[in-house]
């Protein structure tokens, strides 16, 4: 084993390197510094300023009149300790008005994709959901105003060439260049999935706990994952655990997408999954301190579940096809 590996001298305390490795692991933290404070983590930029302040604690310790450059000419031509503080004080506000330069885009980011084209999406998600696509002008009002589209707003969607809603007598309706703007709802796998700040909107007031989640920020999650998006944004989510043939199932439905059909149309791609495993049963267990759990447990029954003595709601894959579900069924 070469003890003169880069990898066994990263290890190394400062105090144990040679003055070449110790002068060339110094040169490369600075130079990496930047990178590692725009694009690492924060536990990676923690460990590389404690490490790169050993170093250069180290470094000052044995050659106080040096400079990471070497001793260079004349004292006078030196630069100063003063002069190192200054330096590294207008390195860490260029990283800094970077970084701040980064946050401002993720935010304009973000702010395009919940503003107002994510509140129209909303405002004609809710006219796709009604029969024929029809609303009365009081209930589009009501819907408008929850939502928090003014009157301008609202208005400019019959004006606009080609319109998204149109007037009916009393009634508002969905027009199919309105429908056309609703991006249908996706299937999407996450590999690996984690919990992160969408999950936590969507579970909402609803704790992860219950169902054994562990929800720290970045923190993974185990078993199968797929959310749901659509024009509004992430709208639900569904976890397949498969286990002995049969599947535990759970459907997580964001508290402003409750009864839009968010949760039929997990619960029909979960079915599908676990039809294309070839498993016999998907199964779910609503928790005891589920806020909602006669509700969610009833919700479950309508949609083909039965109760079993050990409190599980199991319901029979179909192989070669999923159970078409009748319409009478309540939308969740």
């Amino acid at each position: 084993m070469d003890l003169r590996s880069e990898d066994h001298h990263q290890g190394l305390p400062a105090s144990r390197l040679s003055d070449v490795e110790l002068e060339r692991q110094g040169a490369r933290a600075h130079a990496t510094r930047n990178w590692v404070f725009l694009h690492g983590s924060a536990d990676q930029f923690r460990h590389h300023t404690e490490r790169m302040l050993e170093l250069e604690r180290e470094y000052l310790r044995r050659h106080p009149k040096r400079t990471w450059q070497g001793v260079g000419g004349a004292a006078s031509e030196r630069v100063s300790r003063v002069e190192q503080i200054r330096q590294a004080v207008r390195s860490f506000q260029t990283q800094m008005d970077a970084l701040l330069a980064e946050l401002a885009e993720a935010e304009r980011a973000e702010a395009a994709r919940s503003g107002p084209t994510a509140v129209v999406n909303g405002f004609l998600a809710r006219f796709a959901d009604a029969p024929e696509g029809r609303l009365h002008k009081l209930e589009a009002h009501h819907i408008a105003r929850e939502l928090g589209l003014d009157p301008a707003e609202v208005a400019a969607l019959y004006k606009q060439d080609p319109p998204l809603l149109a007037t009916h007598g009393a009634d508002r309706v969905l027009t199919d260049s309105g429908r056309a703007q609703l991006v249908e709802r996706t299937w999407v796998r996450e590999t690996p999935a984690r919990w992160d700040d969408a999950k936590a909107a969507v579970f909402g007031d609803l704790d992860p706990a219950l169902f054994g989640i562990h929800a720290e920020d970045g923190a993974p999650l185990g078993d199968e994952w797929w959310r749901v998006e659509d024009g509004t944004g992430v709208v639900g989510y569904g976890r397949l655990d498969e286990s002995w043939g049969d599947a535990e199932i759970l459907l997580v439905v964001a508290p402003g997408s409750h009864g839009h059909g968010v949760g039929t149309f997990i619960l029909d791609r979960l079915e599908r999954e676990a039809a294309a495993r070839g498993l016999n049963y998907v199964y779910n267990v609503v928790p005891d301190g589920h806020p909602a759990r006669a509700r969610t447990a009833a919700w479950l029954r309508e949609h083909g579940f039965s109760e079993n003595g050990d409190g599980e709601l199991r319901k029979r894959v179909l192989r070669g096809g999923v159970r078409q579900l009748g319409g009478s069924a309540r939308r969740r």
